[in-house]
């Protein structure tokens, strides 16, 4: 077998694969979003249930979601402004999430990046007037306690802190899935 036989033939067994992952990698969103509608697929003996898949994802998720919570009220205790400013970070990047779906085009100033995100979430009534009110109040106190000199927090006002984070932050996980379901 000439070597150019042999590029052809490893060539030809090699490709489809390759462009295979390469669909799934770059159509991945469009594949996940048919996968959740067609719930099966079957072609030949390959058999996939999507909603089995879709469902070890989302408890994979909540697990993940229930260890970074853990993991923030243990911090809490020895290390409670640590805590906070992860806490708060954590809420911010779902609050930019929302922010996203809405409005493409937000670009946060360096210099006010969560009153930017508190504005457009106001302008833009994604989510109640009351919990923007709990995101500026949250905002503040990560503001006192990062920046603001003789601020200490104990690590009980960290877990009282983290607890108000956690249940804005579900309600905005709330409005994101009922923003993409909508979408559908």
């Amino acid at each position: 077998m000439k070597a150019s036989e042999l590029t052809v033939k490893i060539i030809h067994e090699v490709i489809w694969p390759v462009v295979a992952l390469f669909a799934i990698i770059y159509l991945k969103k469009p594949v996940l979003f048919l996968a959740g509608k067609l719930g099966k697929f079957k072609y030949g003996s390959l058999e996939l249930e999507f909603n089995d898949l879709l469902k070890k994802a989302d408890k994979t998720a909540d697990k993940s979601l229930d260890e970074t919570r853990t993991r923030l009220l243990a911090m809490a205790h020895d290390y409670p402004v640590s805590a906070v400013i992860d806490g708060f970070r954590n809420l911010e990047n779902r609050a930019k999430d929302l922010v996203s779906l809405k409005k493409k085009d937000v670009s946060y100033s360096a210099e006010t990046p969560y009153r930017e995100l508190q504005a457009v979430m106001t302008k833009e009534k994604l989510i109640e007037t009351k919990n923007i009110k709990l995101f500026n109040e949250l905002r503040i106190m990560r503001n006192k306690i990062v920046h603001a000199s003789g601020h200490d927090i104990s690590p009980e006002q960290a877990v009282r802190f983290l607890t108000l984070s956690f249940g804005l932050e579900d309600i905005i996980s709330g409005q994101i899935s009922d923003k993409t379901t909508q979408k559908k």
